[in-house]
């Protein structure tokens, strides 16, 4: 995921195709995504600041997302299906970021190289807070692309070939009379990604070395051996990711993907520790048959409403969108549908 999305970018940026791996230290790391992320947020925030002059305010950007059915603030639908209710959101968001902040390999990793419980606390509320604003710039950036393409739908009319391309098209649009800006943000979305794909590789890495390597194998390394051994898997499942890449670009959007793959990953590791928690007379044979049943079932899930709707069996409901105001003939799509 970490890996394509600024592929995507700058490939729609510079019309070329690329990809990109890289691997680090964790001080490294720690310090490389404090500078990336005061840098993605400053140039997000001077492109809506920018956008919202153009369109005509916030009023207009809040006033054309209403009136078209894409703010939902009070959906207390409690079907399961429906993507985006209260229930959805709040249940489902609440596992998965629990999972994410709580029991994830990467941020566990984090909280070690901390010098106390304190200071992890510390963290975790920082991290908290910051996700709460990182989260609200992103959903207003989303407002304000539609906002700006109300008239013309970029997808629809063949601008761009998915939806993940549409804030660097946005960026384009927006910024391309300012020499360097489009630069940056596609500097700044690619460093971002490399912190995250840097952070999980060193975090499998250290998994496999101290867990596979020396508990499973029981064999005894050198800090030396250890180091070398670490580079080799680093190096290995950076060549895995890569090949990845391929697969999951056939799997609709990123954000899909992201969350329908992350959040399968992320809900059996939560159930393993809350298992742990609450029963600790459970055994090895009991974890190993829940992991490959939950998998199963989950996996069964994802790829198969994939491959329906990949085959136009299911389709997701789309929102309002429109053509007429394009320069140029384009074909409609979706032309209105009912909403979520």
């Amino acid at each position: 995921m970490f890996i394509l999305a600024p592929a995507l970018a700058l490939s729609q940026e510079s019309h070329r195709h690329f990809g990109i791996s890289k691997q680090g230290g964790v001080k490294a790391i720690i310090w490389s995504d404090t500078l990336h992320l005061v840098i993605l947020n400053i140039t997000l925030v001077i492109l809506l600041v920018k956008g919202t002059i153009d369109v005509g305010g916030v009023d207009v950007v809040w006033n054309d997302n209403y009136n078209s059915g894409r703010i939902e603030l009070f959906n207390f639908d409690p079907d399961p299906t429906i993507r985006h209710s209260f229930w959805t959101v709040f249940v489902g968001g609440t596992i998965y970021w629990t999972a994410i902040c709580a029991v994830n390999q990467t941020a566990i990793q984090r909280f070690l190289a901390l010098p106390n419980m304190r200071e992890v606390y510390k963290t975790v509320w920082l991290t908290s807070i910051g996700k709460i604003v990182i989260y609200t710039i992103l959903f207003y950036v989303g407002m304000l692309i539609y906002s700006s393409y109300k008239k013309c739908d970029p997808l629809a009319s063949k601008m761009v070939q998915t939806t993940d391309q549409l804030l660097p098209l946005y960026v384009m649009d927006e910024t391309e009379s300012w020499p360097g800006f489009p630069g940056t943000v596609v500097a700044s979305i690619f460093s971002s990604s490399i912190g995250d794909v840097a952070t999980m590789l060193n975090g499998m890495t250290a998994v496999t070395v101290e867990d596979v390597v020396q508990g499973y194998f029981g064999k005894k390394l050198t800090p030396v051996q250890a180091g070398t051994i670490s580079k080799i898997i680093c190096f290995a499942y950076g060549l895995v990711s890569l090949g990845l890449v391929f697969i999951i670009a056939q799997f609709g959007t990123l954000l899909e993907s992201n969350y329908s793959w992350t959040g399968m990953i992320a809900g059996v590791g939560l159930g393993i520790y809350t298992l742990g928690v609450f029963f600790p007379w459970a055994n090895t044979k009991g974890v190993v048959g829940g992991i490959i049943s939950s998998f199963a079932f989950l996996i069964w899930i994802v790829w198969g409403s994939t491959v329906a709707e990949q085959h136009g069996y299911q389709s997701a409901i789309k929102k309002p969108i429109s053509v007429e105001g394009c320069l140029c003939n384009a074909t409609l799509e979706v032309v209105h549908g009912p909403t979520e």
